[in-house]
């Protein structure tokens, strides 16, 4: 993760930076928001059903 983002997840507000992750679990909402220009980060998703909101990613 480099950059700056601020995650809300259910009533948290977590702000993430370089090192740092936010957990965001499934059924609690949640959103991301990017402070600044960008913020190039790596995302994992494990049994979470991802694949299946964007029909463009292959299975």
């Amino acid at each position: 993760m480099q950059g700056q983002l601020i995650a809300r997840v259910g009533d948290a507000r977590v702000e993430v930076g370089p090192g740092a992750y936010a957990a965001l679990p499934r059924g609690v909402p949640h959103t991301i928001k990017v402070v600044g220009d960008q913020a190039p980060c790596w995302s994992a998703c494990a049994g979470c059903g991802f694949r299946s909101m964007s029909p463009t990613i292959p299975r």
